[in-house]
């Protein structure tokens, strides 16, 4: 290579019309001196093509994220149209429930009123005999007292009618105690339990939390005892009815099963399930309900004794 770069430009000359080339060399300067000018232009070339790569990665990098961004933004209208939708379906349901409530009291309001009107329907025909059995007396002791006040004659001539009357009276009879009593009583059996399922009735369609507070610690035999504490309570999640516990002693430190159950205390025997001895292992639980187990709780780990 040469150290120079000749440019041709083409010049008129006196010889006839014909054209000469004039060859004229350039010079490199600055921080390229004494470097082939076919040189600076490969190490220009190679510099473009990696910020060209570069500039290629941060497309692609970008490109990705928007993607991302889009199923993002995709998802959240999904929820806004799910949260809306399950609603409806519970309030369909709370519907339902206030229905079957009001036409349950409605039958039983019905109920008793009709016992109710019973009982009042008989009370008012004691209550008339009662009066009108009340009036004839006083009728009878009027005539008796008018009677009484009369010369001899005149009572003899009224006292077969006067005795009459008063004997008629005297065989009126009437039921003197009520004959029907303010008894009538209304009672909602298990009506804590009731009022309990009625809150809890709608479930979500959601496995449990994770176990709580999970704990390891050696026992004299050199097992391992674990215990966690339930997820915590909600009414709207269906109940726990077992729990996964796993460790990490299965190929190149992956959590394996070694227990299901129950259980939320237990003693786990190093052999039987092939805890690495002398190395540390971490134990993690979930727990599980009608729709499925739920998310791992915060791994807890003991180094394993030989």
């Amino acid at each position: 290579m040469q150290s120079a770069l000749f440019t041709t430009r083409r010049q008129n000359t006196t010889v006839g019309t014909a054209d000469a080339c004039v060859v004229r060399p350039v010079t490199s300067t600055g921080s390229h001196k004494n470097h082939s000018c076919f040189q600076v232009h490969e190490a220009e070339e190679k510099e473009r093509k990696a910020l060209v790569k570069l500039q290629t990665q941060v497309e692609q990098h970008g490109e990705k994220f928007i993607k991302a961004r889009g199923e993002v933004q995709r998802t959240i209208e999904e929820v806004k149209k799910n949260t809306i939708a399950v609603k409806d379906i519970a309030r369909r349901y709370y519907r339902e429930l206030r229905a079957a409530i009001d036409q349950g009291e409605k039958i039983l309001m019905g109920d008793i009123d009709k016992r109710s009107d019973v009982k009042l329907k008989a009370l008012n025909e004691q209550l008339s005999q009662m009066i009108e059995i009340s009036s004839l007396t006083n009728t009878a002791c009027r005539n008796c007292d008018n009677a009484l006040s009369l010369d001899y004659y005149e009572m003899l001539m009224l006292k077969k009618d006067v005795e009459t009357e008063m004997m008629d009276v005297l065989e009126l009879l009437c039921e003197i105690t009520p004959v029907a009593r303010a008894d009538l009583g209304c009672q909602f059996p298990n009506h804590e339990k009731l009022l309990g399922n009625i809150r809890s009735c709608a479930k979500l369609v959601l496995p449990p939390g994770p176990p709580e507070k999970l704990t390891c610690r050696l026992t004299e035999d050199n097992n391992v005892h674990v215990k966690w504490d339930p997820p915590e309570n909600n009414l709207f999640v269906y109940s726990v009815v077992g729990y996964i516990l796993q460790s990490s002693s299965g190929p190149d430190n992956s959590f394996v099963n070694i227990y299901k159950g129950h259980e939320t205390s237990l003693t786990i025997d190093k052999t039987e399930a092939n805890l690495p001895v002398g190395k540390q292992v971490q134990f993690r639980a979930c727990a599980i309900n009608l729709i499925g187990e739920g998310p791992w709780g915060f791994p807890y780990g003991i180094k394993i004794p030989e």
